[in-house]
């Protein structure tokens, strides 16, 4: 059954499948043969033409290897009225917290950042456990940003890379706030830990398509250019050889003029004529024009020995 889309709108749901197919760079053609479609089922799916069942969306987040719930998040406003350039990013697929308490240094993880990264549970939950799914820079920088929390002093937001258990990386950013307890001797370190690898995948790619659409845009206005000048060129041949043309025709005119007898065209297939030149006035009295239109009268004027 075709899942009705409510307030996120088929559109919606059918540009962001779009969105993530092509953040996983896929061609409509190898995610409809993977999921046993068609692909031009697919490509009304993704304009928003056709609903995807529930079972279709999830055998679509399997191929995406992304949640279902990135095709449903972050609908107000809709993607139709509102440009690329507004959208900043994409919500997080997962979002885990960590509490440290101060100046003890007891450190508490909830169970989203546990799977995030990769465990069920974690029973050891300290600075040393969370490097070890850090790069050895990645973590002497976070060894830095923690070591400023127990100073009490909330640094910047801090982008790094983790390794899941399972070996896959994503990316995350931590945020820190520190809030005095009520006792004034403790305080509490909270920091919000957020999955943002899909908002910078995302990221990427439409920075991508833009850079592709400025190259496009530079080829085809240099060829747009490359044809103007072209046919202005063209244009600029063609009107001298008019020129050259027209002053050829003048030269063999005045050229004619000039022989003192009559030049005739006559074509004895026809046996019709195309040309006299104007001496035929002078000679026999009989305008040029006249000896062209009435074909018989060149032949009434020559003398019959002749």
């Amino acid at each position: 059954m075709p899942f009705v889309g409510g307030v996120v709108r088929h559109l919606e749901i059918g540009t962001r499948i779009k969105i993530f197919r092509r953040m996983r760079g896929m061609t409509q053609e190898q995610l409809s043969e993977a999921l046993g479609i068609t692909k031009q089922y697919l490509g009304l799916i993704e304009r928003g033409k056709n609903a995807p069942s529930l079972d279709l969306l999830f055998n679509i987040s399997s191929e995406l290897s992304c949640p279902i719930v990135n095709f449903f998040l972050g609908h107000e406003p809709s993607p139709t009225h509102q440009s690329l350039s507004a959208t900043k990013a994409v919500p997080p697929v997962a979002c885990g917290i960590w509490t440290i308490t101060l100046p003890a240094g007891k450190n508490l993880w909830s169970n989203a950042l546990c799977r995030m990264l990769g465990h069920s549970s974690i029973r050891t939950q300290s600075l040393k456990y969370f490097c070890r799914h850090l790069s050895s820079k990645d973590a002497k920088t976070f060894t830095s940003f923690y070591g400023q929390i127990l100073e009490l002093s909330p640094p910047e937001p801090l982008v790094v890379i983790i390794t899941r258990k399972d070996g896959i990386r994503r990316t995350i950013q931590i945020m820190a706030e520190i809030a005095p307890s009520a006792d004034g001797i403790h305080s509490i370190a909270s920091l919000t830990i957020l999955d943002i690898t899909d908002t910078c995948d995302l990221m990427n790619t439409l920075r991508n398509d833009q850079y592709d659409l400025e190259r496009i845009i530079r080829e085809k206005t240099k060829a747009l250019t490359l044809a103007i000048s072209e046919a202005k060129n063209e244009l600029e041949l063609r009107r001298e050889a008019e020129i050259s043309a027209r002053n050829a025709e003048d030269d063999l005119h005045q050229f004619i003029k000039s022989i003192p007898a009559i030049v005739y065209k006559f074509d004895m297939h026809t046996t019709k004529s195309s040309f006299c030149s104007e001496k035929s006035f002078d000679i026999l009295g009989i305008p040029a024009i006249d000896i062209v239109k009435k074909d018989d009268l060149w032949f009434k004027q020559i003398h019959n020995d002749d």
